[in-house]
């Protein structure tokens, strides 16, 4: 792991930790990326979802919990736990998470 990726891990865990007093609260990162997104408000201040999104630039990807292993695009073994994967693979995620929660929202709670 990268200095970068290993500052970014560390920080999405102290907001965790600030924020809900959670070594990693359920769905963390697509909690900040919708607010860095604008697309809810989180909670969060501005510079924190600044130094998040300067941190994950730096790093080339984003942290997301995994609760089972799965292969990424480019062909890596991610294991369980806070997993680092490319941005392109954190964009497919958030998407596919986003869409649940549209669909969840609209239909009350259930999909």
């Amino acid at each position: 792991m990268t200095a970068e990726q290993e500052e970014l891990k560390h920080f999405m865990r102290r907001l965790s930790e600030q924020h809900w007093c959670a070594g990693w609260l359920t769905d963390l990162e697509f909690i900040l990326w919708e607010s860095i997104l604008g697309l809810r408000d989180n909670g969060f201040e501005d510079y924190e979802l600044n130094h998040a999104i300067t941190l994950a630039r730096k790093a080339g990807g984003w942290f997301c919990w995994c609760s089972i292993p799965f292969t990424d695009s480019d062909g890596n073994e991610c294991a369980m736990g806070e997993t680092f994967i490319s941005m392109f693979d954190w964009m497919q995620k958030f998407d596919d998470w986003y869409v649940r929660q549209v669909l969840k929202d609209s239909n009350n709670g259930k999909l």
